[in-house]
């Protein structure tokens, strides 16, 4: 587990997914932070049970809203963007902690594999790593 790591998960009516999600990613960080955008399911309480904080956010708050809401609760060094239905492959912490502990960037992109409708795997890496500091949000 790292303890300067925060993750941020917006979410929104992902009571079936929250949970797995949160059990996740209290695997790598010790800090899990659940940013609820007016849920009318279960979603916050079941991301409560599982171990994260939850901010709670109007219904019409976007995306980045919620990023950066959860960016301003997030009490570690660095974050890193997780969907509510989204789980890090097992062997990915020691490659969080090798760049964590390198620290020689500000924004890191990570590798991120999708499942497309055809049934075809994509890799594609988007930015979701990055230092906790207001000037990345």
């Amino acid at each position: 587990m790292l303890p300067e790591l925060s993750i941020v998960i917006p979410a929104r009516d992902s009571a079936a997914t929250i949970a797995r999600a949160v059990a996740d990613a209290l695997r790598l960080a010790a800090d899990v932070v659940v940013v609820d955008t007016g849920s009318s399911d279960d979603t916050a309480a079941l991301a409560a049970a599982a171990g994260a904080r939850v901010v709670d956010l109007a219904r019409e708050a976007s995306f980045a809203a919620a990023r950066n809401a959860g960016a301003a609760a997030a009490r570690g060094a660095w974050l890193l963007h997780l969907d509510s239905d989204e789980t890090l492959a097992p062997g990915y912490l020691p490659v969080l902690q090798r760049a964590i502990a390198a620290g020689d960037f500000e924004v890191h992109e990570l590798p991120q594999g999708n499942l497309r409708a055809d049934g075809q795997r994509a890799l594609v890496t988007q930015r979701r790593l990055y230092r906790n500091h207001a000037g990345f949000r």
